[in-house]
């Protein structure tokens, strides 16, 4: 029987075989697509998990060190002096990791103490009318020994919109930046 395409039948079957060629070809660049986009996807998964075990460790981080300045308070009778509050409590932390925001990891200190409770007696402290938000650590670029108030904060907050603070009554938690005017600085 003669072949109406005008082709030999073994044109024909090479034809055949370039188009299963094209049909791999472009299953193969499917697949590679969908690599790919799943590659993408995973990179942005990782980088938000970092951000937010950054801001856990973070916030890790101040609870413990406001539970060292409450230990600190009760051996000396005062909370430690504000420009000093680094050296003072390192007897007790023993780790000076502990120091450092992992947001900031160049800073040896990525915390600040609150200026105005520098030195703050035991009586005071006992009678702060609002404990739980009366800032006694922040975050803040000033470095080792830093002291300050609101304008110490770090310009941007560095855990997706919060800052991290530990209060008189030994807690700590991160705050919205929005949220922050219900925040106690003074005695």
């Amino acid at each position: 029987m003669r072949n109406l395409s005008g082709t030999d039948g073994a044109c024909a079957k090479a034809g055949c075989l370039w188009r299963s060629r094209g049909r791999a070809l472009r299953r193969v660049a499917i697949v590679a697509v969908i690599l790919a986009g799943s590659a993408m996807i995973l990179t942005a998964v990782v980088r938000l998990a970092t951000v937010f075990l950054r801001g856990a460790n973070c916030t890790r981080n101040v609870k413990q060190v406001g539970v060292f300045v409450q230990v600190y308070a009760v051996e000396h009778g005062t909370l430690p002096p504000a420009d000093e509050w680094c050296n003072r409590l390192m007897p007790l932390l023993r780790y000076e990791a502990l120091l450092v925001c992992p947001a900031a990891p160049k800073l040896r200190c990525g915390y600040a103490f609150n200026r105005a409770l520098g030195g703050l007696s035991a009586a005071k402290r006992r009678k702060l009318p609002h404990p739980d938000r009366t800032v006694v650590i922040f975050e803040s670029d000033l470095g080792w020994n830093g002291a300050g108030g609101p304008d110490a904060l770090v310009k941007r907050p560095r855990h997706r919109g919060k800052d991290v603070f530990a209060f008189a009554d030994g807690s700590g938690r991160a705050v919205e930046r929005d949220k922050e005017s219900d925040l106690i600085w003074r005695p």
